[in-house]
């Protein structure tokens, strides 16, 4: 007997419900009017398989390496997320007020990952790590 396939985890804010099923991807996915923010496992050909039909799906949200996906291969089979749940939220990150006083379009200047990274360089950034525990544990920023 083979044993399984090491995982691979995907941290993102992006959905297709299709293609997550004929990956056979697991995991969790919040689905709010500002985007969508998702934890999935699988293996490393079927995460990819399903970062690489987002472009098809929506190629101006998703081509050009416009999300930041955060990929941690070689994981255990135990660590993989048992089943698959999407929700509708209010919001991705609960603020606790309502969204009618937060409109999309008045938001900040969105940064490309790439500019993202280089303005947390600078000492006087400050950054709102919203994450939950078991995200801080996959991953930090630079």
């Amino acid at each position: 007997c083979l044993p399984p396939e090491p995982v691979t985890l995907l941290l993102f804010y992006t959905f297709s419900l299709n293609s997550l099923k004929k990956n056979n991807l697991t995991g969790r996915l919040r689905i709010a009017r500002e985007g969508y923010n998702g934890t999935l496992t699988g293996s490393k050909k079927g995460v990819r398989a399903f970062t690489a039909s987002l472009e098809m799906f929506d190629c101006a949200t998703f081509g050009n390496q416009r999300v930041d996906f955060k990929y941690v291969d070689g994981l255990p089979h135990n660590q993989a997320l048992k089943g698959l749940k999407c929700w509708p939220v209010t919001e991705i990150v609960t603020y606790g007020f309502d969204p009618r006083d937060a409109p999309l379009d008045a938001g900040g200047h969105h940064l490309s990952p790439q500019l993202f990274h280089a303005a947390i360089t600078d000492p006087d950034a400050v950054v709102v790590d919203v994450r939950n525990f078991n995200e801080t544990i996959i991953g930090r920023f630079a």
